[in-house]
């Protein structure tokens, strides 16, 4: 049978886990986006560095032109979905858990 303390470890490591795959699943639809936004001419690299720059907030320089209508509408919708909402969940509901979880797994109780 397991105790609280292993139950709360599962928990809190699932919590983690999920948080991880939604970021992981954010960045990826970003570079998809960004390679369908830009076309042949651009790379999958370049989609790759656009994903970045747009969800971490970087906003270093576009190298995928984004002054069309669709470009702007999918940068937006990437900056808004990707950062704002399911960046604040896992930085404030999953990932401040990492903290609790280490010093779960270090306490020999």
């Amino acid at each position: 049978m397991r105790t609280v303390r292993e139950a709360e470890l599962s928990l809190l490591q699932h919590r983690v886990r999920n948080a991880a795959l939604l970021l992981l699943a954010t960045f990826a639809l970003g570079i998809v986006g960004y390679k369908l936004v830009g076309g042949a001419e651009h790379t999958w690299l370049e989609a790759g560095y656009m994903a970045t720059i747009t969800l971490t907030i970087t906003g270093l320089r576009d190298i995928i032109p984004t002054n069309t209508p669709t470009a702007e509408s999918f940068k937006l919708s990437a900056f808004m979905n990707g950062f704002g909402f399911p960046g604040e969940i896992a930085r404030d509901h999953r990932l401040g858990h990492i903290g609790q979880i280490a010093d779960l797994a270090a306490d020999p109780r």
